[in-house]
């Protein structure tokens, strides 16, 4: 009997469910995503802050990630988010310079793509953002060139990362402190986001920006004809001349082993971002 009790009290389904507001105005906050990063589960909450999560691989020691864009990301156990749980998010708050000198752009100034990534979930690719003017200062934003192309969806959620660049131009340390999800809205076209709050300083030897795949029970898969079955994430866009150098690099998984691999030939991602000068 103790054996049964304890089997069915391990099956149970974790349930989290309640409202996210502004901790400063009350207000409810939109577009807010939950994720368990260590189990690589992601659960976006409604436009009105509200979520209901019923998932038997949540346990109550998890870790529960409430981020959205302008907002400090908040982490609590999953055991103390209790029905009709009130979670409050404080704002990002970043004071501005007087003056501002003009916005430096980095990366792909393409209008169109050449080609369509379909990477695996879990992968990452990544663009180097030369620094040929040796500017210093801090991201204003970021922008991928994203689409459904034939059978992707652009509204599919994605994460942001930054990462320093090592000295020999590749993906090293994470500048991006907290977790940034987002959504595109439009496809066949530039998605751009504000990071200007996380204040992130361009280091000396240039950044990445990189465009992150959640784990594949995150999206919906599909079966196309002559194509055959494929997970539906955002398609983003890669150009073969535009640069006369490789730039790109993607996070891979081979033989149980994860390392950055660089693009073969001339393809480059279409990935760009602004910089506001010291």
């Amino acid at each position: 009997m103790l054996l049964s009790v304890a089997l069915t009290a391990h099956a149970q389904k974790i349930e989290l469910a309640g409202h996210i507001v502004d901790a400063q105005t009350g207000a409810a906050i939109g577009q807010v995503n939950l994720s368990i990063l260590e189990k690589g589960l992601f659960y976006p909450a409604d436009r009105d802050g509200g979520f209901v999560v019923l998932d038997k691989a949540i346990s109550k020691s998890d870790s529960v990630n409430f981020s959205c864009i302008g907002y400090q990301t908040k982490k609590l156990k999953a055991g103390d988010i209790n029905m009709d749980a009130v979670v409050k998010l404080t704002p990002l708050v970043k004071v501005l310079k007087e003056v501002k000198i003009g916005i430096v752009q980095f990366g792909s100034r393409a209008k169109r793509e050449e080609l369509w990534t379909a990477y695996n979930p879990m992968h990452e690719e990544a663009l180097y953002m030369q620094d040929t003017h040796q500017v210093t200062g801090t991201v204003q934003s970021v922008g991928f060139f994203l689409s459904n192309a034939v059978d992707g969806d652009v509204t599919a959620p994605f994460r942001i990362r930054i990462y320093e660049a090592s000295t020999d131009t590749l993906p090293a340390k994470e500048l991006t402190k907290d977790i940034i999800v987002v959504t595109a809205y439009k496809t066949n076209t530039w998605f751009d986001v504000d990071l200007s709050a996380y204040d992130i300083a361009v280091p000396k030897n240039g950044f990445f920006v990189a465009f992150c795949l959640f784990d594949g029970k995150n999206y919906r898969t599909s079966t196309q004809p002559g194509i055959g079955t494929n997970v539906v994430t955002p398609r983003l866009g890669m150009t073969q001349y535009e640069f006369n150098r490789h730039l790109s690099y993607h996070w891979q998984n081979r033989n149980k082993t994860w390392y950055w691999e660089r693009e073969p030939f001339t393809n480059n991602y279409m990935i760009r971002a602004t910089v506001v000068p010291d």
